[in-house]
């Protein structure tokens, strides 16, 4: 008999299988036939052992795939390095350290190239470069950088949306004291590798405006190799001791200048601009010593030819061209003066005027010539008692000053110079 439940083939009669002992049941029992009650053998069930099943073969890993995976994470790493560095890099306050170091070291060329500026003749790396040529931060043992709130030293940041103010911190040799140097750092419009804030130095702490000159009308300005043209000329500031010049934008520090005018010794002055609207007059060039030995003779010729006219009684016309076109009138109205003078006094009547041993000197500028002369007169004099004409003569000396300008390429006076002869 076998077992319905697990198919094991049984004895006849078992009622119960000996494999799983499931009850078997029999279907070869008469209907009427009631079976005996039988008891059961003990059967010890056997032991089903499973099946083994064979275990899952691992597949080795590919050694390109491990390459692939070890070659990934390594660029991943060097981009957020270099991500890191490239932001330290373009940061304003590596900026700033940056432009400190470049101006200690005297590193011009550098440090200008991060100025936020717009050139012209006097806004350039050259004239930077010349402009701080005499500065000196001393001899600097070390500098530290910190950013406002940070850990790494003295560099101070403070930021607004448009720029950033920078301290920089720094000790020299031999100081028991920081010092402080300030750079001020404007953001760009643009972008460095499309990801980091440009900044560039701006200048306000480093250009002055407006830089006045006031030198001699006719005088030529040599301003740090630049020759000033009159679009530099400010003329509702010229007066009568000369004219004005005004460079709009200079770096301070620095500066050289020369004055130049034909006659006169040339002026080189250098100059140190440490604010906006500074200025310098150079209104006392000296005249060159060949130009004032030839106007000392000037004035002892002008001196006889005056005197000579009056005494022979001709009107001031005759004598106009020694005289500025401006001055003519006044110098006009001394002539007639010293013509009425030379004319007659009372009695007396010169009528021979010479000088002799005529010495002169002039100012530096040479505006005025001093003279010093002797002159003989001869006059003729009615005698009092029976009116007989008579002639006498007379010595003495006098001391004369004349003023000249330069007009129209010649030398002429402002004055008449020449006073009433004692005799």
């Amino acid at each position: 008999m076998y077992c319905q439940n697990c198919g094991t083939k049984n004895s006849d009669d078992a009622v119960f299988c000996e494999s799983c002992g499931t009850k078997l049941e029999r279907n070869d029992l008469p209907v009427e036939q009631t079976p005996e009650m039988i008891q059961p053998k003990t059967v010890q069930p056997k032991e089903v052992q499973p099946k083994t099943v064979p275990a899952a073969v691992r597949q080795p890993v590919q050694k390109w795939l491990v390459v692939l995976i070890l070659e990934a994470v390594a660029l991943i790493a060097a981009l957020y390095a270099a991500f890191a560095l490239a932001k330290k890099g373009f940061s304003a306050e590596h900026m700033a350290g940056n432009f400190f170091v470049e101006m200690a070291n005297g590193d011009w060329e550098q440090a200008y190239e991060k100025l936020d500026v717009d050139e012209s003749e006097f806004i350039n790396a050259k004239m930077f470069a010349l402009a701080n040529k005499n500065n000196s931060f001393g001899s600097i043992n070390a500098y530290t950088v910190e950013k406002q709130g940070g850990a790494f030293g003295d560099l101070v940041a403070k930021s607004t949306g448009l720029g950033t103010t920078v301290d920089v911190r720094y000790r020299t040799r031999g100081s028991n004291s920081d010092s402080s140097y300030e750079v001020v750092l404007n953001k760009q419009s643009g972008k460095k590798l499309l990801l980091f804030d440009d900044w560039k130095v701006s200048t306000d702490q480093l250009i002055g405006t407006d830089y006045r000159l006031h030198v001699p009308e006719g005088a030529t300005v040599v301003f740090d190799g630049v020759t000033l043209s009159d679009s530099y000329r400010d003329s509702g500031a010229d007066d009568d001791y000369g004219i004005c010049y005004v460079i709009p934008q200079l770096f301070l520090g620095s500066h050289t200048f020369t004055v130049s005018k034909e006659n006169y010794d040339e002026v080189t002055r250098t100059v140190q601009i440490r604010s906006s609207n500074d200025g310098c007059s150079v209104l006392d060039l000296a005249m060159k010593k060949e130009v004032l030995e030839d106007l000392i003779q000037l004035a002892g010729k002008n001196m006889q030819t005056i005197y000579t006219a009056a005494v022979e009684g001709k009107q001031f016309a005759a004598i106009a061209d020694l005289f500025a076109k401006d001055a003519r009138e006044d110098a006009g109205y001394a002539y007639s003066n010293l013509l009425s003078n030379l004319s007659g006094n009372g009695s007396s009547i010169p009528y021979k005027l010479s000088f002799k041993n005529i010495q002169g000197s002039a100012y530096s500028n040479g505006t005025s010539v001093s003279l010093s002369a002797e002159y003989h007169i001869e006059y003729s004099y009615e005698d009092w008692w029976d009116g007989s004409i008579n002639t006498d003569s007379m010595d003495s000396s006098e001391q004369f000053t004349f003023d000249f300008i330069e007009e129209d390429g010649n030398w002429v006076q402002t004055n008449l110079g020449c006073y009433t002869l004692y005799y």
